[in-house]
Order: structure tokens, then C-alpha cells, then sequence
């Protein structure tokens, strides 16, 4: 997407959607290219179980959603 000519590379946001929420989250977290998020987690934490989440093996010793949300400050985050 960033080598497309058409592309404004400033302004790319990206989306997740249930089990793909968490994924969104930590593309923009990892990714400072991304310049907002649009994440949508279905409500659930890891830490209630995380039906539908995907599988982050040790997750709760370091973080859960919120943590990871946080990770993409100080870019937009719609959840």
C-alpha cells in the first residue's frame, strides 16, 4: 500500500474487526507508518477468557487489550 502512487502514505489507517481488533492494534503499535486504528475487540479480554481474541500465548503477564491499545498513543484509536 505505501508504494502505490495513489496512496497518501501520511494518512493510512487500519481496520480489524473481532478476532482482528487485537491484530489492528498491534500492527499500529509496531508500525509508526500507520497513522490511526480502527479496532474492534467484540468487548472481550483476555483476562475474561478472550473468546474470539487470537491466541497470544503469555499475554496476560504483560499486557491485555487496553495495554495494546495504548501501544499505538499518540495516533487516533477508535475501539
Amino acid at each position: 500500500l505505501y508504494q502505490q502512487p495513489d496512496t497518501d502514505a501520511r494518512n493510512i489507517v487500519i481496520l480489524g474487526e473481532e478476532s482482528m481488533g487485537v491484530t489492528a492494534l498491534l500492527a499500529a503499535a509496531l508500525d509508526p507508518r500507520i497513522t490511526g486504528a480502527v479496532a474492534d475487540a467484540g468487548g472481550t479480554l483476555y483476562r475474561d477468557g478472550g473468546e474470539g481474541l487470537p491466541e497470544i500465548a503469555g499475554i496476560l503477564r504483560v499486557a491485555d487489550v487496553p495495554q495494546i491499545a495504548a501501544l499505538a498513543a499518540p495516533r487516533p484509536l477508535w475501539l
